[in-house]
């Protein structure tokens, strides 16, 4: 996830990420379906559904320059300390400046304003992975890391 240092406007100006962004963070999305199987409805049930956004946990900033590639290789989410996903490679690995770039093309033509403080994500790292169980979760890139508690709902 980026978090924007100052106030933008895309319509006005090239994507700058040395002059605008204040910083590069390890994130977690927690998505939370209403659906049983999120898998096996359409685009449109998925985005009506809010994505199935339910939570957001932002982690360490990255340290130096913002040059994520030599690190994506190794990111990774454990559950209690234990490997629970591993990083995307091949045709599935996402490229975080890529999406933050087309994010930039997408505010432009819609005329957004990008406030100072905002957090922009940029795609996932890891597999996505359902996560039921309770326990610590932790991801891990390089020195940094997002961690979450899940704890099983009680009944009411």
């Amino acid at each position: 996830a980026v978090v924007f240092g100052r106030a933008v406007r895309p319509v006005d100006e090239a994507l700058d990420i040395a002059s605008m962004v204040s910083g590069v963070h390890l994130a977690i999305e927690i998505v939370r379906s209403r659906y049983v199987d999120r898998s096996s409805v359409g685009a449109p049930s998925f985005v009506a559904d809010n994505s199935a956004f339910h939570a957001f946990v932002l982690g360490d900033s990255l340290p130096g320059e913002w040059d994520i590639g030599a690190l994506q290789e190794r990111a990774v989410l454990t559950r209690d300390g234990v490997e629970f996903a591993s990083a995307l490679n091949g045709d599935a690995l996402t490229n975080p400046a890529s999406s933050l770039a087309l994010f930039w093309e997408h505010a432009a033509q819609q005329g957004l304003e990008i406030p100072a403080g905002a957090v922009v994500t940029t795609g996932t790292l890891t597999v996505a992975t359902d996560a039921c169980d309770p326990g610590q979760y932790e991801a891990r890139l390089g020195p940094c890391r997002a961690a979450l508690k899940l704890v099983r709902e009680s009944a009411r």
